[in-house]
């Protein structure tokens, strides 16, 4: 019952690599903002990733753990990356002088 669950979620990995590839490709066709492309980007890298280590549990091939290593290391870049500019482009909440509720009247 553990091999077929490791083949399940092997499978979920691949899958969802699958998509975020194709949401990745999207995001570059469609001219999105490149903080977007960024963050398609280190999603799919991080769902490859996962489905190569997921691959690699029933592989035990080196150079598929090695590529694995390789997106996740990038997907970490990028996230970083992002999380940096997010820094940078969010309002501070001081800056927000007016609530956000909708008025009552």
């Amino acid at each position: 019952d553990t091999k077929r669950a490791q083949r399940t979620m092997k499978e979920k990995f691949i899958q969802a690599a699958s998509t975020a590839k194709e949401l990745l490709a999207i995001c570059q066709l469609k001219m999105s903002t490149d903080n977007t492309v960024l963050e398609a980007e280190a999603y799919y890298l991080f769902l490859q990733g996962q489905a190569l280590i997921e691959n690699e549990k029933t592989a035990e091939n080196e150079k598929i753990f090695k590529e694995a290593l390789r997106c996740m290391i990038k997907a970490n870049e990028l996230y970083t990356l992002l999380s940096n500019c997010l820094l940078y482009t969010s309002p501070s909440p001081r800056d927000l002088s007016t609530s956000r509720m909708p008025s009552s009247a």
